[in-house]
């Protein structure tokens, strides 16, 4: 049997705590008491009772009861864990973990939440928004991870595993759904054996939802997507002790643009572009576009090889090495509802609304000298959209290619006294957010909202009462604004990395209750880093004023040692608690929208020598140590299971990100600064009778942010929220299943999920989120022994309306957000044979 010790662990696996409400409709409704949970996110096999640490585990009939397709879906019923879209690409996702998380979605910047998929790690988050074609289970682990996992994570980390091959016999799953919106799901697993110990499994998906934001005019609707992939698997079980795997998967998705829907705002009706901008109030879900709307595009794929060795009794290695590369290019429009007539007027008009005099006459005035062929460009054509992306879309993840290797042995000695972790890592990434600087710039308005900055000290240039001195200071000051514009939003930035560590973990049962744990990691990482902003007038490196633009160029070379201490006692048979305290690092690395360029005598005290860069460019390693204290309990003999944790992280020096323009969202760096987090979670799951289960959990999570400075002018912004973490979330279920003949079951369930506010970037709130789901359907077992399966299901049934993104574009017009999405429902049909 291909893997038996690993498919005994997969089909003993239940859900967490809140997900063991989709007990397998296969089984006996009449239920006393809880089933164990199998996990195996310390690298072994073992009770999530026993684990002395705060985790989230679904298997592959809760993945299917809930819907979960990918990250995002996750969240909904992990407590703690959050996410949101990456602003403005609808490739992306922000994760955030207890309050940890990555909120600038660039390339520069690693994820503070280790994404494993099969045992490989996920280089970056772009591209992060699809759906995993054969999982069949997930597990996430809160807090450091250096001790247990090969790649370096602050935050915790989360273990995408697929269906593993099997030589014992056909089988599989088959759905398709249909559902509002035209959504339409598909997918399918097929386990083929082939020969004694030879196992193929074959998976495939395509999902497709029509935007819910319909487009009257050019172009796609917004907020839609089509995703499909496959994956296949060899596994061999070439002896009773070893067993090799090898993969290979394929994801795809065309998302449309996310609807950045300008919100009414009265203060803002006198701003520069407002008066071309329609706005709305309450949730938009038609438009008209005068340009003609895209969508994003992220492809990936990726080879694994597995090998696991049981060399003798208690003790096995483990070998996972892989490769994978990515594209992702996306298509952005943040004010889609805006008029181009109107834009153009503003924007070409010999008086601007302003009351100051054409943009080609301020730049011709004596004292600034500008590039002739600038006014080549005057007038230009229409301008559609304030920062629409040409026609192609813009290139976000350009040839990213990663290769890993990840060994690790566990095992048992001195009569089981003494448990054991070691573990080596190599990771090399070569990643790009593009190869090439951009050829066009024609339909980018954003040359025209930097140069807007110059505009300012030449007010003075109006007013009667202004000496010659004032005139030529205002000129000079316009001079350095405009000579200094640079377009961060299509800057290249290629980052090259190679990390590796080696780690151990050491588990003591000092005696039958109490059990020791200590670990360490250490970790070395090179990182170089070239980065190239290019002039937002022509697309080129040099500026309006015929200067060049020079390269930041900079490397890294850090390394860091993090131990790990756990203290667990079985107070009963039914109660553990434990306390840990964690120490973990994530590297410095390079600020892909860095708009100042090589300074004399600057330098950062984490690069090494002979770099030439701007203050903006380089920012250094964070390091944070962790506290969690909690209890695990099954009580009620074994009907009410009871997890409880509390949490302290202390950062020193996390990566923040600041934004150096106040007129420019686009236009910030990421600097170091301390920062506090704090918060507590519980779970909990009661068999109310037969057939009849409760579950729910609730976050809390709280902290001080620390100020940070803008490296660019000195000043210091004053932060009093955790970015992307809402203060209070919890959801709670209800779960009933019932025999009604010998080969029929029925099934329902209801959840409600709330989510406080919280805070997408200074000065911006998203609102809170209320959903309601339910589930209601029959599972048909027929005379082949095939199970048939039918569900009708809808998510947000009160159509509570909540934004998932906003940006602040009130210096401009008004800010901009993107709503979740409304009411959805359908049916989905499944066959298990």
């Amino acid at each position: 049997m291909i893997g038996q010790r690993t498919l005994n662990a997969t089909l003993a696996m239940s859900v967490s705590a809140f997900a063991l409400t989709n007990i397998a409709f296969a089984q006996e409704t009449d239920r006393r008491q809880l089933d164990q949970i199998v996990v195996t996110a310390q690298k072994k096999a073992e009770n999530l009772q026993d684990v002395p640490a705060s985790i989230s585990a679904f298997n592959e009939e809760a993945l299917v009861a809930k819907r979960i397709a990918g990250l995002e879906d996750i969240a909904q019923f992990t407590p703690g864990l959050y996410t949101y879209p990456s602003a403005a690409d609808s490739n992306g996702l922000r994760i955030a973990l207890r309050g940890v998380g990555t909120f600038d979605p660039q390339i520069g910047v690693d994820s503070r939440v280790a994404i494993y998929v099969d045992g490989l790690y996920l280089g970056k988050t772009q591209g992060l928004a699809f759906d995993s074609p054969d999982l069949a289970r997930v597990e996430v682990l809160k807090g450091p991870q250096g001790t247990l996992y090969g790649r370096n994570s602050v935050a915790g980390a989360i273990n995408l595993i697929s269906v593993r091959p099997s030589d014992d016999g056909l089988s599989g799953r088959a759905s398709v759904g249909y559902g509002n919106f035209g959504t339409v799901e598909a997918k399918a697993g097929a386990n083929i054996p082939l020969a004694d110990g030879l196992g193929l499994r074959v998976s495939g998906l395509y999902n497709n939802r029509e935007g819910w934001v319909e487009n009257n005019g050019l172009g796609e609707d917004f907020n839609g997507y089509k995703r499909w992939g496959g994956r296949a698997a060899l596994g061999y079980e070439a002896t009773d002790n070893l067993y090799l795997e090898i993969a290979s998967d394929y994801v795809r998705s065309d998302n449309q643009v996310f609807f950045y829907q300008a919100l009414t705002n009265p203060a803002n009706d006198g701003q520069i572009f407002s008066p071309a901008v329609n706005t709305f109030d309450g949730r938009q879900e038609e438009v008209s576009t005068e340009f003609t709307n895209g969508v994003g595009s992220a492809e990936s794929w990726g080879v694994v090889g597995t090998a696991e060795f049981d060399w003798r009794e208690n003790h096995n290695i483990k070998v996972v090495t892989g490769y994978r590369r990515a594209e992702s290019d996306r298509f952005v429009t943040l004010l889609p509802d805006a008029s181009g007539e109107g834009l153009t007027n503003i924007l070409t008009d010999a008086q601007l609304n302003i009351g100051l005099l054409s943009l080609p006459t301020i730049l011709g005035l004596e004292g600034i000298t500008v590039r002739p062929d600038y006014f080549d460009e005057i007038p230009r054509d229409s301008v559609d959209s304030i920062f629409a992306s040409v026609p192609e879309g813009q290139p976000a993840l350009d040839g990213h290619e990663q290769f890993s290797v990840d060994f690790t042995a566990t095992g048992s000695v001195w009569d089981d006294k003494i448990d054991y972790v070691f573990g080596a890592f190599y990771f090399d990434e070569d990643t790009s957010n593009r190869r090439d600087l951009p050829v066009t710039n024609t339909r980018d308005a954003q040359d025209y909202l930097l140069v807007l900055a110059a505009l300012g000290p030449l007010a003075v240039l109006r007013d009667p009462t202004a000496t010659p001195d004032d005139i030529t200071n205002a000129i000079n000051a316009a001079g350095d604004l405009t000579g200094s514009a640079r377009n961060s939003a299509s800057g290249l930035l290629a980052i090259e990395t190679q990390a590796w560590a080696v780690y151990t973990q050491l588990t003591w049962h000092v005696t039958d209750r109490l059990r020791l744990t200590g670990g360490i990691r250490y970790s070395d990482e090179t990182r170089d880093g070239f980065g190239q902003i290019n002039s937002p007038f022509f697309a080129d490196t040099t500026t309006l004023l015929g200067d060049p633009i020079l390269p930041n160029i900079a490397s890294l070379d850090g390394d860091s040692i993090d131990p790990a201490v756990i203290v667990e006692y079985d107070l009963t048979d039914e109660i553990l608690v434990y306390a840990s305290r964690k120490e973990s690092f994530r590297a410095g690395g390079f600020n892909a929208v860095a708009v100042s360029t090589e300074r004399t005598n600057f330098t950062s005290d984490c690069t090494t020598p002979n770099g030439s860069f701007g203050e903006d460019f380089v920012f250094c390693p964070e390091e944070i140590t962790a506290y969690e204290a909690g209890f695990k309990a099954d009580l009620l003999d074994n009907r009410l299971r009871l997890n409880a944790a509390g949490y302290f992280y202390n950062f020193t020096n996390e990566q923040a990100t600041v934004q150096t323009n106040p007129l420019l969202s686009t236009d910030r760096a990421v600097v170091n600064t301390d920062t506090e987090v704090w918060g507590a979670e519980v779970d909990a799951i009661l068999l109310l009778g037969d057939g009849l289960t409760f579950t729910g959990n609730y976050s809390y999570t709280d902290g001080d942010p620390g100020d940070r400075v803008n490296p660019v002018t000195d000043e210091v912004v004053m932060r009093d929220r955790l970015q992307g973490a809402p203060r209070n979330s919890y959801t709670v279920a209800l779960d009933y299943e019932s025999r009604l003949t010998n080969n029929l079951d029925f099934f329902s369930g209801v959840s409600f999920n709330h989510k406080d506010s919280a805070s997408a970037s200074p000065g911006v709130t998203l609102t809170n989120q209320n959903l309601l789901a339910a589930r209601v359907g029959v599972n048909h077992e027929l005379a082949n022994g095939q199970t048939l399966t039918l569900t009708f299901w809808g998510e947000n049934l009160t159509d509570d309306v909540y934004t998932i993104d906003e940006i602040d574009f009130s210096g401009f017009a008004y800010s901009v957000a993107v709503f979740g999405t409304p009411r959805t429902y359908g049916a989905t049909v499944s066959l298990n044979f």
